[in-house]
């Protein structure tokens, strides 16, 4: 991933990348879908920006609960 993430040994589809500021950018990789979250908006638009830049992607919006 990029943006110098930390990846987790427990999780391998698991990466987290923190700013000095305390910002979190939380990711998850299952299969051929990203979902991913944050603390800072810029964090997040500044990383579907570089995905896009390396990827074909699809943005399907936000997630939200159905019931």
């Amino acid at each position: 991933m990029p943006l110098d993430s930390k990846k987790y040994a427990s999780d391998h589809g698991l990466y987290v990348k923190t700013n000095d500021y305390g910002d979190l950018l939380i990711l998850c990789l299952y299969v051929d879908d990203v979902i991913f979250t944050g603390s800072n908006l810029k964090m997040i638009s500044d990383f579907k920006h570089i995905m896009r830049k390396e990827f074909e992607m699809t943005d399907l919006g936000l997630i939200v609960e159905d019931g």
